[in-house]
């Protein structure tokens, strides 16, 4: 595990594959829009990636706090990837937790991002 350069993130990356992540963390937000439209600008900008593939961008619950839950897919130089993210704030705090791995090895990595949002708190 080790800590990233956005504040309050941490990743973990799989001993057997290092190309399969989980981030994970929470600070407080450097922007004072609703969670759901400070995300959906964000996504048209990482919309101009190559093979970008947009699967879901909605509002959501997580905890019993506002959330937003984003898939998608991008064409990195290692390949497909995809990515599912979930993001939710409470107490001026922004949480999230979020996942990618190669797109052809996501059905099996699935079930590990499931069960970080469901113990995830607050």
């Amino acid at each position: 595990m080790s800590t990233l350069p956005e504040p309050g993130s941490m990743q973990a990356n799989n001993p057997a594959d290092s190309r399969v992540v989980l981030k994970f963390g929470g600070a407080a937000p450097e922007y004072s829009s609703d969670i759901y439209s400070y995300h959906l600008d964000y996504e048209r900008k990482i919309a101009k990636r190559p093979g970008y593939q947009l699967y879901g961008l909605s509002r959501a619950n997580a905890h019993g706090h506002e959330a937003v839950e984003w898939e998608f897919e991008w064409r990195a130089p290692e390949g497909r990837r995809y990515v599912r993210s979930v993001y939710w704030r409470t107490a001026g705090i922004e949480y999230f937790v979020y996942a990618h791995a190669p797109a052809d090895r996501w059905s099996e990595f699935a079930p590990v991002l499931g069960a970080m949002l469901e113990n995830a708190t607050p």
